[in-house]
């Protein structure tokens, strides 16, 4: 299958990912096989895979992205992504800036960040977000519908825990309608 080469720093020996297709494309539950067990990795719960026991950061800047809901048809363009995911002695760090288009060109900005310290499977996430409006968002998500009405951009924040055993908890929100 096609691969992605990852250059690194000329002090870093280069590495190369997993088949793109293992992460995006295909079989969905080997996609979150494979991202979980480079988590895992990253996070020192599993061996690394050969070539990347040096690797401390990966960087993906300037993506574009399509993003399809298979049950509704509707689709949302993300321009600009940046991606980074950072290991250190004390865990990895996840952050993503995502700043998205609807089909109807409005503009939302979407922070993601996330944390796993070491030697432990429970995962600290957070999204903050702003100009997200819910009218838009009720018609790519049916069982918010009810919020369709409400035309208003939404800023706001979500975060919580997941656990190892998949168990999510500890989740907080904030949010706040302009008019």
């Amino acid at each position: 299958g096609d691969r992605a080469a990852l250059a690194l720093p000329e002090s870093e020996a280069a590495a190369e990912l997993p088949p793109l297709d293992a992460l995006v494309g295909g079989n969905r539950e080997e996609a979150v096989a494979a991202v979980s067990r480079l988590l895992d990795a990253f996070a020192g719960l599993i061996p690394r895979p050969p070539g990347t026991e040096r690797l401390r950061r990966v960087a993906i800047r300037d993506a574009d992205l399509l993003i399809r809901n298979a049950a509704t048809g509707g689709a949302f363009r993300v321009g600009g992504a940046q991606f980074r995911l950072t290991a250190g002695d004390d865990g990895i760090k996840a952050d993503a800036l995502l700043p998205v288009r609807d089909q109807e060109g409005n503009a939302a900005d979407i922070v993601l960040s996330g944390e796993r310290a070491t030697g432990t499977r429970d995962t600290h996430l957070s999204a903050r977000f702003s100009g997200l409006r819910l009218d838009a968002l009720a018609r790519q998500l049916p069982e918010i519908a009810w919020l369709g009405p409400i035309g208003a951009p939404v800023s706001g924040r979500v975060s919580g825990v997941v656990h190892g055993d998949g168990r999510i908890g500890d989740i907080t929100t904030a949010l706040d309608l302009a008019p």
